[in-house]
Formats: C-alpha cells, sequence, structure tokens
C-alpha cells in the first residue's frame, strides 16, 4: 500500500494565568515579566512551533481579574491569550492520495482531545474552533519501508507463562492487544453500583496501575502486557467476559487473524540504528525511566516537579499515546505529558522510534544516570546483607 507524507498547520488561542505580585501589577511591569516565549510547548512534542504572535495584544488589562483562589491575598492572577501556530508531518498508508487527504483530515480533527495539553499541567487553556487543522500539502513517499499487512498469532503462544513471544515482533503483539481492545468495546454489564466495560478486563483487573483513567489503562510493561493478555483468558466474574471470547475467538487452541499494517519481522532501525530493537526503546522508557530527572521541565508553575513517576503506552482505537507521568520525588502530585501520539493512521514503530527520540531530548544523560540507579541499587543491597560495599567496575 503507497505512503504518503502529509504537512499539517494548526493555528490556535492559548490562555494561562499567571501569578504576579501586587508590586508587579503595573501594565507595563505585567508586560516585562510575561515576555518572552512560552513555556513549557502547548502542543504536543512532536508539534513544533512555527509562530506565536503579539502576546500584548490579546492580553486584558491587569486590574480584571484578583483570584483570591488562586493566589495569596498579595497576588493577582493575570490572563494572558496568545495564538500559537504549530506544524506536524504525518504519515498516511492509502490506495490514493485522496482517501489519504480524507484520512489525515478526519484524524486530525477527531481527536483533539489526545493533542493538545490542557489545563494546569503546563498552564495553558485551548481554545478550539472545530475544523481548523489546514493540510499544507501531501506526496508520496517511495522511500519508505514496505510494511507486512496481516498477520496470524496462536493464543497459546500469547499468554504462555513459560514462554517468550518469539518469533513475534513487539509491534504485533501490541497491535494484537488493541485489535483485542476494538473487538470488546462494545461488551458491558450494567451492575448496582456501576457499569462494567471490557476496557475494564484488559486493564488487568484491580491492579497498582497509577493511572486513574476510567477507560483503558496505560500499559506499564510488557511484563504487564502479558498479565493482561492472561487476565483476559481466565477472567470469568462477569458474563460477557465469556460471551467476548467466544465471538472474538480469544481462547485457548485458537488462532487470530490481525489486519493492520505493521513492520514485523526484522524491523530493528528503532531510532539510532539496529542497535535499538523495539522490545529495548520501550524497556528504556516504560521501566528503567522511573525515578530520573527530566533536564528541564515541563511545568511553568511547579518548576522543580521533574521526577519521572512513570512513562505509560496508551492504547485506543485510533492508535497510541505515550504518556510521562512527572512529578515531586516522594510526592503524590503529578502532571501528563503527552511525548508521542499516532498520527494518522501510520504503525506502531513510527510512533515508538519519534517517542524514543524525544524522551533521550528529555533525558538527555539517560545511560549515566541509569547507572547511578544501579550502583545506588547495588550498594543498598550490600548494606541489607551486613557486607562492606566494594565500588563496581565500569566498562
Amino acid at each position: 500500500m503507497p505512503r504518503f507524507i502529509a504537512r499539517l498547520r494548526e493555528t490556535r488561542v492559548f490562555r494561562r494565568y499567571l501569578h504576579l505580585p501586587m508590586s508587579t501589577h503595573s501594565y507595563d511591569q505585567f508586560i516585562a515579566a510575561c515576555a518572552g516565549y512560552p513555556k513549557p510547548n502547548p502542543f504536543p512534542s512532536d508539534w513544533c512551533i512555527t509562530n506565536v504572535g503579539e502576546e500584548h495584544q490579546y492580553r486584558l488589562p491587569p486590574s480584571i481579574i484578583r483570584a483570591r483562589s488562586l493566589a495569596d491575598e498579595d497576588e493577582w492572577a493575570m490572563p494572558l491569550q496568545c495564538p500559537i501556530t504549530a506544524e506536524v508531518s504525518v504519515l498516511v498508508y492509502a490506495k490514493t492520495e485522496k482517501a489519504a487527504r480524507e484520512i489525515v483530515l478526519k484524524e486530525a480533527n477527531s481527536y483533539d482531545a489526545y493533542r493538545i495539553h490542557n489545563g494546569d499541567s503546563n498552564g495553558w487553556n485551548a481554545y478550539h474552533y472545530g475544523n481548523n487543522v489546514e493540510l499544507l500539502s501531501i506526496r508520496q513517499d517511495k522511500t519508505g519501508k514496505a510494511l507486512r499487512h496481516s498477520f496470524e498469532i496462536d493464543v497459546d503462544h500469547l499468554v504462555a507463562p513459560d514462554r517468550s513471544w518469539h518469533p513475534y515482533e513487539i509491534d504485533q503483539i501490541i497491535e494484537t492487544f488493541r485489535w483485542l481492545a476494538n473487538s470488546g468495546k462494545d461488551y458491558h454489564q450494567k451492575c448496582s453500583w456501576h457499569d462494567q466495560k471490557h476496557s475494564h478486563l484488559l486493564s488487568g483487573g484491580n491492579g497498582t496501575n497509577p493511572f486513574s483513567f476510567s477507560e483503558l489503562k496505560p500499559i506499564l510493561s510488557m511484563k504487564d502486557l502479558k498479565k493482561r493478555f492472561q487476565y483476559a483468558l481466565l477472567a470469568n466474574s462477569y458474563d460477557f467476559y465469556r460471551q467476548w471470547r467466544e465471538d472474538a475467538g480469544y481462547q485457548t487452541g485458537k488462532t487470530l487473524k490481525i489486519d493492520v499494517p505493521h513492520r514485523g519481522r526484522g524491523y530493528c532501525d528503532i531510532a539510532t540504528g539496529p542497535v535499538h530493537s523495539m522490545s529495548n526503546a520501550l524497556d528504556e522508557m516504560l521501566v528503567q525511566s522511573r525515578r530520573m530527572k527530566l533536564s528541564t521541565s515541563l511545568n511553568n508553575i511547579h518548576i522543580g516537579a521533574i521526577e519521572i513517576q512513570t512513562i505509560g503506552l496508551a492504547v485506543r482505537p485510533s492508535g497510541f499515546s505515550f504518556i510521562l507521568r512527572y512529578g515531586y520525588p516522594n510526592d503524590g502530585s503529578h502532571w501528563d505529558y503527552v511525548i508521542a501520539s499516532t498520527r494518522g493512521n501510520e504503525p506502531f514503530a513510527e510512533t515508538l522510534n519519534r517517542a524514543y527520540v524525544l524522551f533521550h531530548r528529555l533525558v538527555p544523560d539517560f545511560k549515566t544516570q541509569l547507572q547511578e540507579q544501579r550502583d545506588e541499587k547495588w550498594r543498598r543491597e550490600r548494606e541489607e546483607r551486613g557486607s562492606r560495599p566494594v565500588e563496581p567496575e565500569h566498562a
């Protein structure tokens, strides 16, 4: 199937509230305090800001708002508005250019909530007026690697606790999970106090997932994903679980046929070349990154909230999103930031590739922090055993 590259552009009006001491409430001082490039990026990190409007043209008089609920008595909360334009390139797989145009515009305008960071996580609120994504250009890309379009996978192989997923590639496993999620989206059961949904089943039951999403919770690791496959096969708390498994063919001894574009076997050129496989890239982001420090703050109010609490892989009908949850060390507060999301109908490997590159921009000293964590863990284990630690050798 041909691959097209579409270039999109969008301009939105963003508003945020800044807290200023009473001594700086004059208009000139307010202009000076708010001057500069808006940080952090109110668009997801894989969108590139190309223009920021003249902020002073959209500022409201400084005497309009005094928010006691948002600030101390000696502070003012000032509104700041400005238009921000951003662009992005999207991969689209379609038979014709016309079909590619329809796909990319539909996706871009239908999943606005997954693309814009709203609320207190970064201080910005976006004003969206409908289908305002502009398609700048679209062209066929004849240099991309050919995709595989379907594969079959045995359910027994998928859930076996004593064997790996080899020879299947990670993108095939994750696309299988998305297929299972889509196949059961209409299954649910009304209970006395709640509506039990199929997404609860694929979330793995009442676990310790920190994301309090009402729908399908993000994947935290490949180990977490394996447990979800097993839980979905064995859980019997609700009648519709069994009915869904029968209808979808998700039963022992059965084979699932998944029709989805994917990279498949042999695709190991993630980000920096064949050294990094999809498994390694996912392990670095979802598992090894926990408790690492970001190189820059993503929160213009809580500047010191730079510790990575976890990164989750959100699975939706339209694709995937890598969600970074960060905050303060040993603190229950947290904020979420979308590292990368599926563009158009690109395969999972493309989204992973982009997320991996952007993740290492946020944590450029990843290897150094990883070694420090390992050294600390090693010293702690030696101390608990009552042995005098010996400095580990470094290659």
